[in-house]
């Protein structure tokens, strides 16, 4: 029941903002700065290939606290390789065990990194006992055998969730570069170890010095070209 109604009320959000942006500032390209996302008027997702995202950066995506798609700031410089984030990140590293079933889970990186979190804060990932992080973890190792079973990512409709968030999270910065920001890192972590060459991702962040090309006499139109020439570049 909270999943359903979880699902609704991102769907309504989704168009609520679609509504507002059209009713408010007629969805006007001097006025992209007010577009927010989720959003019904924009394309949903755009399929690339994950190996050709070269770098993650500490932006989490449309979670943020304002959820504008536009945003200036340097937060695009403050970038890692995917090179670094794969030899670092617990999350990463861990897919790739989780995947060959050769390391038990209490030895996973990412298992011990929850756990010692659970022991500090009391939580970790809203879980709050060692059997909820050992399920969750055992969790994802089924998720990521049934992705290499399938060699596919399904999309947000496809699993019946709303079609408006929730797919990998990316931002594209001021140099016009696909990156990865921190939502949906266990997907990009398997699809990039299965080196499958198109999975579904959302752009929820475009930085404020790039939009300086668009141009029309709609904004949601202009953006929509704009996710599908990332598209292109990036597949």
């Amino acid at each position: 029941m909270k999943a359903l109604l979880k699902n609704r009320l991102a769907c309504l959000d989704a168009f609520a903002n679609a509504w507002m942006f059209r009713v408010i500032h007629g969805d006007q390209l001097a006025k992209l700065e007010y577009l927010r996302v989720p959003n019904a008027k924009l394309l949903p997702c755009i399929y690339i290939d994950p190996l050709k995202v070269e770098f993650k950066c500490n932006l989490r995506g449309a979670v943020q606290a304002q959820r504008t798609l536009v945003r200036g700031g340097d937060w695009d410089l403050r970038r890692k390789t995917f090179a670094e984030v794969e030899a670092t990140d617990p999350r990463y590293i861990s897919c790739r065990e989780l995947l060959d079933g050769t390391t038990p889970i209490e030895q996973l990186l990412e298992f011990r990194q929850l756990l010692s979190r659970l022991e500090q804060r009391g939580e970790a990932r809203g879980m709050k006992s060692y059997a909820q992080l050992y399920e969750y973890m055992q969790g994802l190792q089924s998720l990521y055998r049934r992705i290499a079973d399938t060699g596919r990512l399904m999309t947000q409709p496809e699993l019946g969730r709303c079609a408006f968030g929730g797919e990998i999270n990316c931002a594209v910065s001021r140099d016009g570069l696909l990156m990865k920001t921190d939502d949906g890192n266990h997907r990009f972590a398997i699809a990039r170890a299965l080196g499958l060459r198109e999975v579904p991702v959302q752009i929820s962040v475009i930085h404020a010095n790039r939009i300086s090309g668009f141009s029309g006499d709609s904004a949601c139109l202009a953006v929509n070209k704009f996710f599908l020439d990332i598209q292109r570049a990036n597949s």
